[in-house]
């Protein structure tokens, strides 16, 4: 139970670091959600996104109202900021698999700092297209 509790709060600090670096960077991201949407349990719209062939969710984020309802290819702008693609969720929520709350720790202390490249995706969610760098944030002074 320990090592589920710490690799969420070490998913949500990283997806929130990821986020807020993107905003700093000056990401474009813009909406793309398909038609529909369903209400959650919170009451809240859950959007419904459109497929690809190969049956993966894609658009944008903005509209998600948990981790849990991001499509699976996220809109994104790669680095050279023309190219507009998607990148997985998956790379972006990354985690090794933790044995203990120490390696867990260890492991965050080790990537502090540390950028992260991940690939571009047509909507196709196989054909490259650009990188996308997941920088840290820095602390406010």
């Amino acid at each position: 139970m320990k090592k589920t509790a710490t690799r969420r709060v070490l998913v949500g600090s990283f997806a929130t670091v990821s986020l807020v670096a993107g905003a700093v960077a000056g990401l474009g991201v813009t909406s793309a959600i398909g038609t529909g949407s369903s209400i959650g349990s919170s009451g809240a719209e859950v959007p419904e996104y459109d497929e690809n062939a190969r049956g993966q969710s894609y658009g944008s984020a903005l509209e998600a109202i948990s981790p849990e309802t991001e499509p699976d290819l996220i809109q994104a702008l790669a680095d050279d900021k023309t190219t507009e693609g998607f990148v997985k969720k998956s790379d972006l929520d990354y985690l090794p698999d933790f044995d203990s709350p120490s390696e867990a720790l260890a492991w965050q202390a080790e990537q502090a700092g540390k950028s992260r490249v991940i690939p571009v995706y047509d909507v196709d969610g196989t054909t490259k297209i650009g990188t996308f760098t997941i920088t840290p944030a820095t602390p406010a002074k």
